[in-house]
Order: C-alpha cells, then structure tokens, then sequence
C-alpha cells in the first residue's frame, strides 16, 4: 500500500489531491498467482493533437499543450486491475489481465458536430476504458516466445455526447520469437497488428450564407 499526496491546481482551485494505492499477490500453489491492484494519479499537462484538414489546421505543426490553472482541469484517473499468472510446463507462463480506467478532467476536442471553425477549442470530458489482456510467454531455452492478445473499449463523454475516444484498438496482438543460434548470436521476430482507429470524417466545402 502506498499513499502519494500533491498540491496543484487545476479547474480554478489549488487543492490537495491524495493518490493513494494498493497491490496484493496471492500464491494459491506453487503454480498459480493471483493479483489486484487499485490506485490513482494526477496528471498536469495534457495535449490536444492537431484539428482541421490540411487547408485550415489549428495548432499546426504539432500539439497544443495545456498546463491545469485557472481554465485547464487536472485529469485525475482511477485504475483497476485483476490478474492470474500459472506456470503451464515447458517453461511457459501464462497470464490474464482485466482493468478498468477512469479519467475525469480529460481535455479534449468539442465533439459537437457541425464546422471546425465554430467549436470550442477544447471542452472538459470523462473518459472510460476496460479490457482484458491474455498472454502466454516462454521465458527459458534456447528458444523464447510470446503471445499475446489484448480487447478493450474506450469511450469519452464531453459536451452531452459520448463516442469512442482515437486512441482506442478494440483488438491488438503481439507475437515475439527468438532463438539462441550460438552463444554470440540470436534471431528472433516480431509481429504486431491492431484494429483500426475511430475518426470523424471532416469535409471540405463551402456553405452558404442563404
């Protein structure tokens, strides 16, 4: 257990924020872990990436970057997690991992549909996210491996609307494979592949004033 305590500002107030944690293992055999974990943590500094299309872009060239103050919140987020680890013989160890996130303060993009032009330039969100990650790994040989699958969902709630935040990949896979040819010298590959990412289309035109 842990307990981490940070005075900052954001949303208008300089305030005291606690972040405390909390981590347990338990070996059920000599074969079987189970894990929980609880925690949470304040982040300062946020960034809102570019908007627009390539004619009429906001904070070209890169990212506009909001420091909590007077107008910028915190983004305080809380985690939770649930785990099994078991050594299944052969030297591989295999895991499942569930969490649950939840951040609240997220600066983030106006997602009031209509034009660019005429949003916010950022407005305070919530943002939600669960998974579950399975894996298994072989960690000792001449040759090493590992597997491993993730699924998870995560959506934000700003301005009265909820959507898909753009960083979600509903599925990802890593694979990973090494072999020890001599005592100098390893080969080994990589694969990683991941569901696309949600975006908004934006269109170009002119409107009329009619």
């Amino acid at each position: 257990s842990g307990l981490r305590l940070e005075l900052g500002s954001g949303g208008g107030t300089t305030r005291l924020r606690a972040g405390p944690r909390l981590a347990a293992r338990l070996a059920t055999d000599d074969r079987t872990l189970l894990s929980a974990a609880l925690g949470r943590s304040a982040q300062y500094t946020q960034a809102l990436p570019r908007i627009g299309t390539d004619g009429d872009e906001r904070f070209f060239p890169g990212a506009l970057w909001l420091v909590a103050g007077p107008d910028a919140p915190a983004l305080v987020t809380d985690l939770a997690t649930l785990g099994v680890e078991r050594w299944m013989g052969g030297g591989w160890l295999g895991s499942a991992t569930a969490y649950a996130r939840r951040g609240n303060g997220l600066v983030t993009h106006d997602p009031t549909p209509g034009r660019v032009a005429a949003r916010r330039t950022w407005v305070r969100g919530v943002e939600r996210a669960q998974g579950i990650e399975l894996s298994a790994r072989r960690l000792v040989g001449a040759t090493t491996a590992t597997l491993a699958y993730g699924w998870a969902r995560s959506t934000v709630d700003a301005a009265g609307w909820r959507h898909r935040a753009p960083q979600d990949r509903t599925h990802a896979l890593d694979v990973t494979l090494a072999h020890r040819v001599s005592a100098r010298w390893r080969v080994g590959l990589a694969l990683s592949a991941a569901s696309g990412a949600p975006y908004t289309d934006v269109v170009e035109g002119y409107t009329g004033t009619d």
